[in-house]
Order: C-alpha cells, then structure tokens, then sequence
C-alpha cells in the first residue's frame, strides 16, 4: 500500500503536482522506556505525516504491536507519497494498554530533504535516531533504527535539494543537513568542545555539559573562549564556599585565641610575634584567624579568599612547632582558664598537627581530655553516663555463657508456605535444650538447594516475623493511631488457644535474634518497651497510641471532672459487646472528683496497657 499525499484535481487539464515516493521502513527499537508493571512494554509506533508549515497530518499508519519486550523488531516497509520541501515525517513509539490510555515512549522527527536516494549498487545504511520527548514531563529513553531511502521513477524527478536550499533559505543564512543528527552533529560538537568537557543528555531528552576537570555540570555550551574564564570563575566560588565553611571565631574568645596563636606561630622577637598575632594595621576589608593547627591565617573579605601570608609584611606565617611551647601553652591556658597544674605524673606536649594531648607517666597511657578537668571543681558536674547501644549489645555477649557439647550447627529446615507452623514446631521440640539454640543457625527452605552462610538465616528471620506479627493470627493488633506499630491483642485467647505458648515462642525468637545479631520487622508501641524494660508508663506515652485517649485523659489532668460523672470503671468493647471493667475493687461507687484524679488516670493507664492485657 502506498501512504501520503494525494493530489486534489479540480479538472483533466490541471497538471498533477510533482512528489517523490519515500520508502521507510522501522527496523527496530532498542533500550525502550518500562510502563508496564513487570519491567517490560508493549510498543508499537505510530507513523504521521505532516506538514512542516502548520504540523497538519496528511496521513497516519500504525506498525504491529510487539509484546512485552523493550527491544521490539518490527522489520515493516512503507510507501509514501511525499513532496519533501513541505512535508515531514514523524514517529512516536508508544505502550499499548488496554484499559487505559497508550503510554508515550519516545518521539522521532525526520525532515524528507537531503535523504539517501536508492541506486542500483548502492547500498543505503541504516541510521540510528534517539527518542526525543514530547514535554517537559515525559520520561523517555532507547533509540528507533530506521531506513529511508528515495525510490526512483521513471517519470517524476527527484528534488534537487541544493536547488531548493537555495530557493527557500534567505541571504546570509545556511541549512544544515539534519539527516545525520544522532552521529554527524555529536562528533562536530565534542570537536569543538573544550578539552576535559562532554555533552550528554537527561532522562527530559535536555542537553546538558560535564566539565570533568571541575567536576561540574551546566546547561550551556561551552567554548574554548571563555573556558578559562568559567575556570577562575569555579576557583572563585569554591574559595567562596570553603570560606563560608571555616569555622568563625566569636567576638568573647578573640583576644585568648590571638594570645594563644601568638605562642604557636611566632618565632621571632616579641615585636614580630605581637604583630601577627594582632590584627592591627591590616588593610580594610581584611581579617585574621587561627587554623585547626595552631597557625595564622589572614582572610580577604574583598576577594573571599584566604592565604598564609601577611598582607602587612609580605611574610607567611610560621607553622606551630612541636617542641618548646607546651610550658607557654599550659601557662597561657592557666592564665585564661585559671586550671592550675597538672597532676602529678602528667605531662602536656603538643601533637605534629598542632592538638594538644596529655601523657600519665603513671600507667604509660596518652589521652586528649585535660586530666584537670575530671576535677568538679573545676569542670562541674560529671555528665551523667550513657552507652550506645552497640556498646550495651557486646557487654551482653560477652556475659553469656558459651554452650559446651552441642553440634556445631542447628539445622531449621522449613516450607516458605508454612514457615509460621515448622518454625513454630521445631523451636517448641528444642525448648528444653536452650544451649542448642545458640550454635549457629543451618537454615534451609524445602525444595530449595543452598548453603546457608548468613544470608538464609537472616531471611528466615525477616519472613518468620512477618508471620508473627501479623494482626490476622490475634496474637497482636495495630495501635489507634497507624498501621504499623503493634501491640498485644488483649483478646488473644479467644482467636488462639495456643496463644500463650505462641507468645513464649515469639520470645524464644526475639532472643534468637539478640543472640546471633538479625533483625526483626516489627515495631512495637512505646509502653510495651516501658513493659519489658519494668519501667513506669506515664500519660506521655500514650499520645502516639491512642490520641484521643490521651486527649481525654490530659483534660481530665488539667480540669476539674467532678460535673462528668465518671467512677472508677471503664467501659470495654469486645467483640460487639459493651461490659464494665472496675478499676479498683467497688470502683463503680467511687466517683471521680478533683482530689482522685490522679490515682484515677494511672489506674486507666495501668488498665489500659498491662491489666487487660494480662
């Protein structure tokens, strides 16, 4: 068949208007953009011609739809009926869908002037064309391999293309050849791009320029020109930006920082070190600091720049030597800080990067911390004392007993279906050999060979606890306030009458975890940590769990409940049906008043997270 346009004749003796017949065929697609759920697409490509002037379609044909592949290869040859100087081509991949609309993949844009002509021994190559988006918002990527080639005719010439250049363009401009726009443009544009630069494009199909040797990248294209202006113009702001991350010192601690540098720095008369240690006489704009190493540097607020030498003198600073300054250093610091001596057996020297540290002749240790400090008198208060938790975590391992006698592994083999109930059966038959359970862990899934060197076991973990706490077995239910932290289901017994020991195999689980260092999926409310660790739960903790409870109950706090009627009994749900639960023995006759309030919400918080629940 043959696609394109058609030339309307009013009568016989109109002369027809001179077209050529294009051939095209889509050949393939490659690297495609995935819209489907499952990592693939279904594309197809829908092919329009148009007019340059205007972009009205003149005809439109579709390709088969290939499926679920990114790479499709259609190999489809089609005809069409063109006059190159005003029509153009254009091809848009898209994902088929059924219910919804089709998915845009990529656009190709092809203008009909300067193609191939086809020639009896001559081959026409194929080209490459790279999907271009639509919009700012599309996401596409990959790449269409098309050929296209002039079919020759007896009877109509083909266009000469220089002529009409010449015809269409105005003086003083020049029409490039776009057919060879996914090679012959990108070679001409990393020739002229300066050295250590590179073109590439964003997911929107956007050009954009890396510049590897400042590791930077913008939107305009660079040129040998102005290349070493962009260069200095990095070197500004990069100075710009470490100056703004130097560390400023405060108006209060100038004057013990300047006396302090003038100790490490100078090593000249006292004349020259109070001079650099000073900022007097510096130029206006200008400032001078103390690095992290004891030496001075001078700061041009002008510039934003910084250097070592003095803008004064002429002269860089000296660098803070090690040796012979500690005894000015210690003097100096006791004469701001007022931390009187070491102790005896202590000594202050001075490290190589300019920090001080303190060495006990007494147990040959070295340390950083002022010993003088560990005095209250002098620091304060101690700072209460605290351990991370990994800290705590291997002080517990190293009190547990190592198991003696026992095999060097437990083997757990379960069905990934039935995990819940093989886990649950293989713990339980092994309670009483607790020793056992601390060999490492042989996990291994039914029907699935592998060996287990960590990676098994953590999964067992990860999917066992999925099963635990899921709030479809009763054992646990979701908090008031979300879906994801847990707490136990006070009606537990009535979903599973094995629910005690299901919760003793859950804790045998948790210190499985512990124990060999795995990770569980489960967060739990706030009081039932408070629980397990005996610690009190205050009304604080229960906002996170059940906001209008706690708004409730803070009202009461801050009010006077007397007008509310309430007593010392709360009303229980369960299971559709509403019964009283007092709190204390004949709390239905005692009412609440102003004086009983506080027993009474502690009696409620009690109630509500550790009495029903027990």
């Amino acid at each position: 068949n043959e696609y394109g346009y058609r030339s309307p004749l009013e009568n016989a003796d109109q002369v027809a208007e001179v077209t050529n017949k294009l051939r095209l065929k889509v050949i393939s697609g490659h690297q495609l953009a995935k819209k489907d759920i499952f990592g693939a697409s279904d594309p197809y490509v829908r092919i329009d011609l148009n007019t340059i002037n205007g972009d009205e379609t003149i005809d439109s044909v579709l390709t088969k739809t290939k499926k679920k592949t990114l790479n499709p290869a259609w190999n489809e040859e089609f005809i069409f009926r063109v006059k190159p100087a005003e029509h153009k081509l254009v091809l848009q991949v898209f994902d088929e869908n059924r219910l919804t609309r089709d998915d845009f993949l990529g656009m190709v844009e092809l203008t009909l002037l300067n193609l191939p002509k086809e020639v009896d021994g001559r081959t026409v190559p194929t080209k490459q064309y790279i999907l271009r988006p639509r919009s700012a918002r599309s996401r596409v990527r990959g790449y269409l391999e098309l050929y296209h080639a002039y079919v020759l005719e007896d009877s109509v010439p083909l266009p000469d293309v220089d002529n009409a250049r010449e015809r269409e363009v105005e003086p003083g401009w020049e029409m490039l050849d776009r057919t060879n726009l996914a090679v012959s443009t990108s070679q001409v544009c990393d020739a002229s791009l300066p050295p250590g630069w590179e073109e590439r494009q964003d997911a929107n199909g956007r050009t954009y320029y890396v510049n590897h040797v400042a590791r930077s990248t913008q939107w305009d294209r660079p040129t040998m020109n102005n290349e070493n202006r962009n260069t200095s113009h990095q070197i500004l702001e990069s100075a710009a930006t470490e100056f703004q991350r130097r560390f400023h010192i405060s108006a209060d601690e100038a004057d013990s920082s300047r006396r302090r540098s003038s100790v490490l720095s100078c090593q000249g008369t006292e004349e020259t070190c109070q001079g650099i240690s000073s900022a007097d006489g510096l130029p206006e704009g200008w400032g001078l600091q103390i690095a992290p190493n004891g030496r001075v540097f001078f700061i041009d607020h002008n510039s934003k720049a910084t250097t070592w030498v003095d803008p004064r003198t002429g002269r860089a600073s000296a660098m803070p030597q090690p040796g012979g300054n500690s005894s000015h250093i210690r003097n100096s610091v006791t004469a701001d800080g007022d931390l009187g001596s070491l102790p005896e057996g202590w000594e202050e020297r001075v490290h190589t990067d300019g920090r001080i540290f303190f060495i006990d002749h007494n147990t040959r240790t070295t340390q950083w911390e002022d010993p003088r400090l560990a005095n209250p008198q002098i620091a304060g208060p101690a700072v209460p004392y605290s351990r991370d938790y990994k800290r705590k975590y291997e002080y517990l391992k190293a009190q547990l007993r190592k198991p003696s006698n026992v095999p060097n592994k437990f083997e757990i083999k379960v069905r990934r279906h039935a995990i819940l109930e093989d886990s649950y059966r293989i713990i339980t038959n092994n309670a009483s050999r607790p020793d056992l359970l601390k060999t490492k862990l042989w996990v291994e899934f039914e029907g699935e060979v592998g060996l287990d060197y960590g990676g098994l076991a953590r999964e067992w973990f990860f999917l066992l606890s999925k099963e635990m706490f899921n709030p479809y077995y009763g054992l646990f239910e979701y908090s008031a306030m979300d879906n994801y932290t847990l707490q136990i289901n006070p009606i537990s017994g009535l979903c599973n009458e094995e629910h005690l020991n299901y919760f003793k195999f859950i804790g045998r689980i948790a210190g499985l975890a512990v124990y060999h260092g795995k990770l569980l999926d489960a967060f739990f409310i706030r009081p039932f940590y408070k629980m397990m660790l005996s610690k009190p739960i205050e009304l604080k903790d229960m906002e996170s769990v059940d906001s209008e409870y706690y708004n409730s109950l803070l009202w009461i706090k801050e009010n006077n409940p007397t007008e509310l009627g309430l007593t010392f009994s709360v009303d229980e749900d369960s299971l559709g049906h509403t019964c009283q639960r007092e709190l204390k023995p004949n709390g239905a006759n005692i009412p609440l008043t102003e004086d009983n309030k506080d027993e009474y919400i502690k009696l409620v918080i009690e109630w509500r997270f550790v009495a029903r629940v027990q």
